[in-house]
């Protein structure tokens, strides 16, 4: 059992991400219908298997993606400029290059630079 509200509203709680890692070890032709058979083993040593279903386990990852974007954006919104996103946007299209997002902002910073220091210029202080 979790603490965690959110997961303990999923069909699937906290296995979410280990049963897609399963699913995704499939090859196409060995799923049928909407399950697949996960094989685990527990602290015990005992061996089970459980048979998880395709569109519920969508579902879930669903809600948890949806719960994850939303705290992202919640953060991003809260931290303001204080933390520069790891991607950043320039004209529709997405680098990791913060030279490059200086260089579209107007500010002309060439070759390879320390995060601080582009962040800072970035910001307008150009010492």
């Amino acid at each position: 059992m979790t603490n965690n509200k959110l997961t303990d509203e999923l069909h699937y709680g906290d296995n979410v991400l280990w049963f897609l890692s399963e699913l995704a070890s499939f090859e196409p032709d060995d799923i049928d219908d909407n399950d697949f058979d996960v094989y685990g083993e527990h602290e015990s040593g005992a061996e089970g298997t459980a048979s998880v279903g395709i569109v519920e386990l969508a579902a879930d990852a669903v809600k948890l993606i949806a719960k994850l974007q939303a705290e992202l954006q919640e953060r991003r919104r809260a931290d303001g400029l204080k933390h520069l996103p790891e991607v950043y946007e320039i004209d529709g299209e997405f680098t990791r290059d913060i030279c490059a997002l200086a260089n579209a902002r107007g500010r002309k910073v060439q070759g390879y630079v320390k995060v601080e220091v582009a962040n800072r210029f970035f910001k307008g202080d150009k010492s």
